[in-house]
């Protein structure tokens, strides 16, 4: 058998997360998650948030919040497909999530400016996690991405849609797959959407995604621009953008 022919939704998983993951007494619908541990720190700082439960990350335990004032919950994700996906399942697993809300950075592939929302509509599946949820492809596609571009429009909050790159090897981003994807439609690189999607089309939940950009691969040189140096203050309006759409999708 190909190893991209691996999915296999015939057998029983020899692991689920419910063996390892007790169900918490808490359960919530809606959980933003992050990869910004700057912005964890500051949530706990400004007492934005008050610990559920900590669950298996795979690297120990990590905790999972509670927006004060709300019944959403946020939790920083590990960087990576693989990881994502895991500390997603398990998530699900202790509170019944059933929609999350997914944002951080990613390198730009075409000249778009620092900071700029991108709402990708699929992502190239140059990752492994993704082919073992749902039968193989490019792309996975981001079904929820007109309806968070709804809310975005309803916030009169300015973005911009198209596909993206989602691979699990960040220093193999060749400049002749760059200009592939390119020519595909992608102006975004990450490493978790495809594997994110795959698993809530699996596990039947609903992804939001949106990403801010940052580095850029659109030169014939890797530019770093605001990767690893951007104010806290300018942080905290994404997750308060991401908080305020979580709202809406939980009311829906």
């Amino acid at each position: 058998m190909s190893i991209i022919t691996s999915f296999d939704n015939k057998t029983k998983a020899m692991i689920s997360p419910e063996d390892i993951v007790p169900a918490c007494d808490v359960r919530l619908n809606t959980c933003i998650t992050m990869w910004q541990h700057k912005i964890s720190k500051e949530l706990l700082e400004q007492d934005l948030v008050e610990e559920i439960v900590r669950i298996s990350s795979g690297n120990g335990p990590k905790p999972v919040y509670r927006v004060k004032g709300t019944n959403i919950a946020v939790y920083e994700s590990p960087v990576g497909g693989p990881m994502t996906a895991g500390m997603l399942e398990n998530v699900r697993a202790a509170l019944g999530i059933k929609n999350i809300l997914a944002f951080g950075i990613c390198g730009v592939l075409t000249e778009l400016e620092e900071g700029k929302c991108i709402l990708p509509t699929d992502a190239y599946r140059d990752e492994g996690t993704s082919y073992h949820y749902c039968p193989a492809s490019d792309y996975m596609h981001i079904k929820n991405c007109d309806k968070l571009a709804e809310l975005f429009d309803e916030m009169r909050i300015g973005y911009v849609k198209g596909k993206t790159w989602t691979t699990d090897a960040m220093y193999r981003e060749t400049m002749g797959n760059r200009d592939l994807r390119v020519a595909e439609g992608c102006i975004a690189v990450d490493m978790e959407c495809a594997a994110l999607q795959a698993v809530c089309d699996f596990r039947s939940m609903e992804l939001y995604q949106f990403f801010y950009g940052a580095d850029s691969l659109a030169g014939s040189e890797w530019n770093a621009r605001i990767l690893g140096n951007y104010e806290i203050s300018k942080r905290m309006k994404f997750f308060h953008l991401a908080l305020e759409l979580a709202k809406k999708i939980d009311e829906q």
